[in-house]
């Protein structure tokens, strides 16, 4: 077991060794510089697409900021409508009329 491990290691050693070889020789053919560059060239179909889509997103925003007001408008009607109702009916009950007779009451009127 242990020297086919070490028959193991020892091949991987050498294809490591080869790999960095392959490496330095490549680097060396191919003139290295160690500058990186990257080039981006936009236009054409991307760029008229991307803006697009936005100019899209943005009138649905537009459109969907209207329409929300128009709703929180009327949610706001429709709860100052029920709020002033609701005030009518405390009002009506304050006043008095819909009072439950007391014992008092009941014996004055049965006198009656």
């Amino acid at each position: 077991m242990p020297a086919e491990l070490c028959q193991t290691v020892s091949k991987l050693e050498e294809l490591a060794q080869d790999t960095l070889r392959r490496l330095e020789r490549a680097t060396k053919a191919q003139g290295s510089s160690n500058v990186s560059s990257i080039t981006v060239q936009a236009g054409g179909v991307g760029v008229w697409l991307s803006a697009t889509c936005c100019a899209v997103m943005l009138a649905a925003l537009l459109v969907l900021a209207v329409v929300g007001a128009a709703a929180y408008t009327d949610m706001r009607a429709d709860i100052r409508a029920l709020r002033d109702t609701d005030n009518a009916i405390r009002a009506y009950i304050h006043t008095g009329i819909l009072k439950p007779a007391t014992d008092e009451n009941r014996e004055t009127e049965d006198v009656r």
